[in-house]
């Protein structure tokens, strides 16, 4: 029995080795920070999507966690990229939240359908917004994404794209049980 365990362990083990992600998706700052900014100035950021691969985005809910002792959100605040769609002609929908502060709640959800996005899009990457600061203070600060259960990225058919850790999770869940079971095995 005890021979039985280690080998649906050692396959677990492999098979968390050799999984890969469902997409290699990853959200950015473009430019990356940290940031050096000086009082009384600007700063302006892309929020790039990249590793969709033949992908495309439909909606996403993010947010952008920055310092208010050091940067306050400019005006405008957030400009949407047409990626999505032009707002003005009704393609997308777009919202803009300062929940509280420190952080920049925007979405975009796209009324185009996922043909048109592809030839919008058409890449590997995708820029969604730009965000401009304002500068409070002398000093060097950071971006951060800060990522809830309704954060998210949608690609096609409205699927979450980003993030997407279940094959890796589902593995380390079922790895997890397997080593409860070999265990209580062993006491008993």
């Amino acid at each position: 029995m005890r021979n039985l365990m280690k080998a649906l362990l050692a396959s677990l083990a492999i098979a968390l080795i050799v999984a890969a992600p469902v997409r290699a998706v990853t959200i950015d700052f473009v430019p990356a920070g940290p940031y050096a900014v000086t009082a009384g100035g600007t700063l302006s950021v892309d929020v790039v999507v990249s590793g969709l691969g033949g992908d495309i985005v439909s909606a996403y809910d993010l947010d952008v966690v920055y310092d208010p002792t050091v940067l306050t959100i400019g005006v405008p605040g957030v400009t949407f990229s047409v990626k999505l769609g032009d707002s003005s002609l009704f393609e997308a929908l777009e919202s803009v939240n300062s929940p509280a502060g420190g952080v920049l709640d925007f979405a975009s959800v796209s009324l185009l359908s996922d043909a048109d996005l592809l030839s919008l899009q058409g890449g590997s990457s995708v820029t969604l917004a730009t965000l401009l600061f304002g500068v409070l203070q002398d000093a060097t600060t950071a971006l951060a994404f800060s990522w809830t259960t309704a954060n998210d990225i949608k690609g096609a058919g409205n699927t979450v794209i980003f993030p997407t850790p279940e094959p890796g999770t589902l593995l380390l869940i079922a790895a997890g049980l397997a080593g409860a079971a070999m265990r209580r095995r062993v006491r008993a």
